[in-house]
């Protein structure tokens, strides 16, 4: 900064700061200075607002101004000119120090600015009037008998001055340009039209009474609608309006005898009105701007849910992507696995295949989990129940576990009643909810130990447990066990991807069932124990004929089909499996040679791919339906959620497969198309 400019700034501060204070003093002079001896002192505000605003500079301003106000204009011995020039000073400065000290602002929007700027002006109102008359009774201007009088009528003075020209300045001068609507101009004008109108009639006139009863509280309307809608400028500005009036009409009105009497009283209730409206100005700017922050923090939360939402969205997007583009390379491993097991080769070689064909299942219930995961979130996963055996469920979870006991020499014990179980489920959902505990209680339990599946009934409830004597669990990990993504102890990951529990629990829950785990603790093995409602009556079902069973899964008689799938290998090892079984199969793969192929063989099905690269698989379907080709339509796609299933609805599927698919799979399906029945959408 320059020195030189600086200096100067602070010498043009000065000058108005002494120029306003005087000014100040000249005007309560000529209203009221003689009368007691001060009731009407505005330049204790001036004060006040200076050297807060202006800074240290304008103390020794006010100092000055006031000792040449005393002592050129009223004559006073010179030492008493001193007193009460230092007195204003450091009333002045001992104010302004308070209200910086303690972080005052100017705008009045915190309950604190309003009580910290009343005390404050409370306590340095007493400091010019008790230098001022102890000064005055010394130089023998006062008698030592009217002290005491004359200090109370001095103070109110200081104090209304501080309350009413300190308020106003300090609100107004730090930006004395503001800009309002013509809607609030126009309230703004009418509400200070009615406080100006109000406070004439009440202290110009002799009219203050209306039917018996003060006017004086009408003008209380006024004010709080001020103090309430629009804010500490107008209600500053008000509150000066009446105390100008106030004194001016009294003046006016009053005789010299009766005048200070009466100017002391409207100044004391002024004065109180003053701390009044205050504070409830204070009080509406906080809630103002309380209700402004609730109002940021809203927009802010719900950009950030709406963010959350569009993440969520993109992860599950990016879920059901992973999951088609993980699936694609599955389909083909699956489908030459079973043509590899169902043509003719030694023990060896179907144990291997057996093997294989364990992990691709894996990996494909493993995408599973993590889609039905997601379905869970969004509450739009749903089961397809019937009447099922519960044991029949068990065993085949069982079956397809068994490749994981044999690779790390497990002893694995399935405990089933001969009878059947019967229970209201889905039999696809349960079979994943045991599958995934016994795959659970294989990767916690080491070589050589017990694995022990138990299913019995208890009273009217179906109870399954997985029992295993591995790690076990920590006592304070048993709250957590069922988290999404928890694998147990922290730092211990064993594989998968930590779903296949709280997926469990969300499937039992579904079925109106519940899910425990226990444990006695670290290498004392866990237990987990599954207890799903058993069918009303007597919870057994008849036993099935599985010769029938058999018979009803086997090929109704050959079909011609169309596989078409841009993955050529999945094409040819699921053409290969199918003309295996007794089909005639054919692949295309891609859009334009499918629907050519399609129009030359005219099929009795199209096994068609959904995300082909020159048409979609709803084009294709939607060409073949345009051309009248009366083949069922069987979409085959790593997209597997509802939405996917809706899409292929309405483009004319009849049948929605999710990669990879097996003869499990393909065989109700081309059994009802072989019988011609009606289509319908199913998984």
């Amino acid at each position: 900064m320059n020195p030189a400019r600086s200096g100067s700034n602070r010498l043009v501060t000065a000058a108005i700061a002494f120029l306003g204070y005087l000014a100040a003093a000249d005007a309560g002079h000529a209203l009221g200075l003689s009368l007691a001896p001060t009731l009407i002192w505005p330049a204790a505000g001036v004060a006040l607002a200076a050297v807060y605003l202006a800074g240290p500079e304008a103390v020794a301003a006010v100092f000055l101004a006031e000792f040449v106000f005393i002592f050129f204009e009223n004559a006073y011995p010179l030492w008493v000119a001193l007193a009460l020039g230092l007195a204003s000073a450091l009333a002045a400065a001992e104010a302004a120090w308070l209200l910086r000290r303690f972080a005052f602002h100017t705008g009045f929007a915190r309950l604190s600015d309003a009580y910290l700027f009343i005390g404050t002006v409370i306590l340095s109102a007493a400091i010019v009037p008790t230098v001022g008359i102890g000064s005055l009774v010394l130089a023998h201007q006062i008698p030592l008998s009217a002290a005491r009088s004359a200090w109370g009528s001095w103070y109110v003075g200081v104090l209304f001055s501080l309350l009413i020209v300190g308020s106003f300045l300090l609100r107004w001068l730090p930006k004395l340009s503001f800009s309002r609507t013509r809607r609030e101009w126009i309230e703004i004008i009418a509400v200070e039209g009615a406080v100006a109108a109000l406070a004439l009639v009440i202290f110009a006139t002799p009219y203050g009474n209306l039917g018996g009863v003060p006017i004086l509280y009408l003008l209380l309307l006024p004010l709080f609608w001020t103090a309430l809608r629009l804010g500490p400028r107008m209600t500053t500005l008000a509150l000066a309006l009446v105390a100008v009036i106030s004194v001016v009409g009294s003046i006016a009105r009053f005789p010299g005898g009766t005048l200070p009497a009466a100017v002391f009283a409207i100044e004391l209730l002024i004065a109180v009105l003053a701390i009044i409206f205050i504070i409830t100005m204070a009080i509406a700017e906080e809630r103002k701007d309380a209700t402004a922050t609730l109002r940021r923090q809203l927009v802010r939360l719900e950009a950030l849910l709406d963010k959350v939402r569009r993440e969520d969205e993109a992860k599950n997007d990016f879920i059901a992507l992973l999951a088609h583009e993980l699936r694609n390379p599955l389909a083909p491993l699956l489908s030459s696995l079973e043509l590899v097991r169902l043509t003719e080769a030694d023990q060896r070689t179907r144990s291997t295949v057996n093997a294989m064909r364990g992990r691709v299942r894996t990996m494909a219930r493993l995408l599973d989990d993590l889609l039905d995961l997601s379905r869970i979130e969004r509450r739009t996963l749903s089961l397809s129940t019937e009447q099922i055996d519960l044991c029949a469920v068990a065993r085949r979870a069982a079956e397809t576990t068994e490749p994981l006991w044999r690779e790390k020499r497990q002893r694995f014990e399935a405990l089933l009643p001969a009878e059947p179980v019967g229970v209201e489920g889905d039999p696809v959902r349960l079979e994943q909810v045991v599958v995934n505990l016994l795959v659970n209680a294989h990767k916690y339990t080491g070589e050589g130990g017990r694995i022990t599946l138990t299913l019995a009934p208890e009273g009217a409830q179906a109870q399954l447990s997985v029992a295993d004597t591995g790690v076990g669990i920590l006592p304070e990990a048993l709250a957590a066990i069922f988290a999404p993504f928890s694998q147990g102890e922290p730092g211990k990951r064993v594989g998968g991807l930590g779903i296949g529990l709280a997926l469990s629990r969300h499937l039992v829950e579904m079925h109106g069932g519940t899910l425990e785990a226990r444990s006695e603790g670290v290498n004392r093995g866990s237990e987990f124990v599954v207890r799903i409602p058993l069918l009303p009556e007597s919870g057994r079902l008849p036993r099935k004929d599985r010769t029938r069973e058999l018979k009803r899964l086997a090929p109704a008689r050959p079909l011609s089909i169309l596989v078409i799938d841009d993955n050529r290998a999945a094409a040819d090892a699921l053409v290969a499996l199918l003309a295996h079984v007794g089909h005639q199969a054919h692949a295309a793969y891609d859009g334009a040679s499918g629907i050519k192929k399609a129009e030359r063989l005219k099929p009795a099905a199209v096994i068609l791919d959904i995300g082909l690269p020159d048409l979609s698989g709803y084009e294709v379907a939607g060409t073949l339906k345009e051309h009248g080709l009366e083949a069922v339509l069987i979409a085959l796609t790593g997209f597997g959620q509802a939405e996917d299933k809706r899409k292929a609805l309405a483009a004319g599927f009849s049948y929605h497969l999710v990669k990879p698919i097996g003869l499990a799979d393909l065989a109700p399906v081309l059994r009802e198309v072989a019988r011609k029945r009606r289509p319908k959408l199913k998984r």
